[in-house]
């Protein structure tokens, strides 16, 4: 896998961070700019050229640095957990965390999906193929686990995986602990990986 954000070079790292920033502030991946991503990190404008050709490039790095980043923290849980059941919580609990602490640039790439405009969902597609033997790896290690377990009856069709894969993610996305959901249903945040969980594995089962 490709280096990771911190083994980028200081300026390159500004950059990244000051179009993360920018997003969460409420810019679009339309309307930013790079000048604007120049002024957000505190550099010139020319610098931003030095790294980048343009500011599509910024947004592909950004999104794709960062999932490499979590990719490797996901193998490290399934190599520091055992069993099917801890090995999910134990994601589920990471990714929540991820989530909460950038809710906000979260909900902005499942707009910018339902939007049309894609920018970050094509950069997606372009990661997911290019490490699409880690993912798999990844994946099925945990359902074998399942299967070991007597959990997951056989392996599931590659469409059922990748439905309970987004399904998960976009529950965990616009899921706040400890406020009303879009029912009115209260869940603290062990209550919201637990139905993570029971329904990931309802869905891939």
């Amino acid at each position: 896998m490709q280096a990771s954000y911190n083994d980028m070079p200081p300026k390159k790292q500004l950059i990244i961070g000051a179009l993360h920033d920018l997003i969460v502030d409420g810019s679009s991946s339309e309307s930013v700019t790079v000048s604007q991503i120049a002024a957000k990190a505190g550099i010139g404008k020319g610098t931003i050229y030095e790294y980048f050709s343009c500011k599509e490039e910024i947004f592909k790095e950004a999104v794709i640095t960062a999932s490499v980043f979590h990719l490797k923290n996901m193998f490290s849980i399934l190599e520091s957990c055992e069993g099917y059941k801890e090995t999910l919580a134990k994601m589920a609990e990471y990714i929540l965390k991820i989530i909460n602490k950038n809710k906000v640039f979260f909900e902005f790439i499942l707009k910018d999906f339902d939007s049309g405009e894609f920018q970050f969902c094509k950069v997606g597609r372009e990661f997911i193929s290019t490490y699409k033997d880690d993912i798999s790896r990844l994946v099925n290690t945990l359902i074998q686990r399942g299967i070991d377990e007597g959990i997951i009856s056989s392996v599931p069709e590659r469409s059922k995986i990748e439905f309970a894969s987004f399904a998960a993610l976009s529950y965990l996305i616009y899921s706040k602990p400890g406020e009303p959901g879009l029912f009115g249903s209260v869940y603290s945040e062990e209550e919201i990986k637990s139905l993570i969980c029971e329904m990931y594995t309802k869905i891939i089962c």
